[in-house]
This record gives structure tokens, C-alpha cells and sequence, in this order.
């Protein structure tokens, strides 16, 4: 077994016998990856808070080339995240930014671009304000929605390709994306969507995560929004749960 070393963000942690864990992290070279943490459930454990959900980390590990768990030798933590723990708001979108990762990447496929958007989105959360917190997750999840391919069509019609400007748009979670009046009708499941929806979502594919505060979306949108976004990647990932950390959030408020 090769011995590698890289950054990662920890997505999950959980039991896996009465002395170690099983650990999913998102590594900065080798993509998503499964590995066990042998003794991490141990008091004198040497992984001691570099484990734990939300956390940046360096790690060293055997990597198992046929496949199955990778074996954690090594860990400590680069970024606790510290403000993200502090709130049960803002530990919720980060916990839902770490599931989203884990359901939307493949294991062991490496992307660069998926690392830093999520370590960026991670430290954004870290330094904002919770009013801020719901647009940064939907930034977020466009930009993993793109970078996995599954990026909706929000500039003209999903099938014949026309622009669709009309004041009710059809939204097709079959063709990924809007369609024109003349297409709606190729799917009846269609969701009709206000302008406004659109609108919003447009400007934050385009902005930067810095300018994400700056784009604004009143109540009633905010809904639509995140009902199409919790659609939309549930439909394309064949995942029908909902993401646990918002769900309860939800519940919580």
C-alpha cells in the first residue's frame, strides 16, 4: 500500500467499530475518499479534533489501490472552522455544504476546482454574517452543479435552445433546465417559476462568492429557490433524502 499525503476537508465521521471511525473526506489531490480512523474513538486518540465534520485537515494514509477503505495513519487539523461551530445556524449550511460534496462526487476522482469551491465557501461562511449563509449555500451549489455537469439551463430553453424572457417560465427537471413556452409541453411536470426566481438565480451563477451578499431576493423567492435547488439535485443524483443538516435546521426555526 502507497503512502499519500494531502489536504482535506472531513464531510462525515461515524462509528465503525467500539475503537475507530470510518471517515469521508474531500482531499485537495485524490478527490473524495473513504478511510478508517483505527483508535479515533479512543480518549488518548491521536487524531483528537482533526476528524471531526467541517474540519480542514493534513492527512497521511495507506491507500488501498483494489479498492475499499483507506487506512488513516496521520491527521491534524489546518482549520477548525471555530465561528462555523459556535452557531447551530451556521454549523447546519456548513454541515449541508459537506453533505451536498459527499452525494454529488464520485470517489476518487480528483478535481482541484471542487476542493477549492467548497474550502471557499467554507471560509466565506466562517467570516459572515447568518443572513448571508442561505445565498452562499445556493452559490454553492450551482457552482458544484457545474462542475459535476449538472448545471441548469437558466439563459434560454433546455430543448430547442430559444430564449425564454415570457412572465411564466417552466422550469424541467427532466431537461435540466428552462423551457420555452412552445416546449413546456414535453414535460408536465414542468415547475412554473416566478421571473424573479430566474432572475436571482442568474446573478448568482455569474457573481463572484464575494459579491454574493450584494444580490437580493425577497421571502417569497427565497422559498421557490430553495425548493427548485433541493429538486433539482435530489432529481439528478437519484438522491431523495433531503440534506439531514438543513432538514433539521428547518425544524428547529
Amino acid at each position: 500500500m502507497a503512502i499519500l499525503k494531502t489536504e482535506a476537508i472531513v464531510l462525515r465521521n461515524y462509528k465503525w467499530s467500539e475503537t475507530s471511525n470510518i471517515v469521508t473526506l474531500y482531499s485537495q489531490d485524490f478527490g473524495k475518499i473513504k478511510a478508517v480512523a483505527k483508535g479515533a474513538r479512543r480518549a488518548n486518540t491521536r487524531f483528537v479534533n482533526s476528524l471531526n465534520p467541517v474540519t480542514q485537515s493534513q492527512i497521511l494514509f495507506y491507500s488501498r489501490n483494489s479498492g475499499g477503505l483507506h487506512i488513516l495513519k496521520e491527521a491534524s487539523s489546518i482549520n477548525y472552522f471555530p465561528n462555523l461551530k459556535r452557531e447551530i445556524e451556521k454549523f447546519a449550511y456548513a454541515s449541508a455544504v459537506c453533505e451536498l460534496t459527499e452525494y454529488l462526487t464520485a470517489d476518487s476522482q480528483p478535481s482541484p476546482s471542487a476542493y477549492y469551491t467548497l474550502h471557499q465557501t467554507l471560509n466565506k461562511m466562517e467570516d459572515s454574517p447568518l443572513e448571508d449563509l442561505k445565498k452562499l449555500f445556493w452559490h454553492f451549489e450551482l457552482r458544484m452543479f457545474a462542475l459535476v455537469g449538472y448545471c441548469p439551463q437558466l439563459s434560454k430553453c433546455a430543448s430547442c435552445g430559444s430564449s425564454s424572457e415570457s412572465p411564466s417560465i417552466s422550469f424541467s427537471l427532466l431537461w435540466g433546465g428552462l423551457l420555452c413556452e412552445e416546449c413546456k409541453r414535453k414535460d408536465t411536470a414542468a415547475i412554473q417559476l416566478h421571473p424573479g426566481t430566474i432572475k436571482f438565480l442568474r446573478m448568482l451563477q455569474k457573481v463572484e462568492i464575494e459579491k454574493v451578499r450584494n444580490v437580493k431576493v425577497s421571502p417569497f423567492l427565497e422559498r421557490e429557490v430553495e425548493a427548485l435547488l433541493d429538486a433539482f439535485w435530489r432529481y439528478h443524483t437519484g438522491e431523495y433524502r433531503k440534506l439531514k443538516s438543513l432538514h433539521v435546521l428547518r425544524q428547529i426555526k
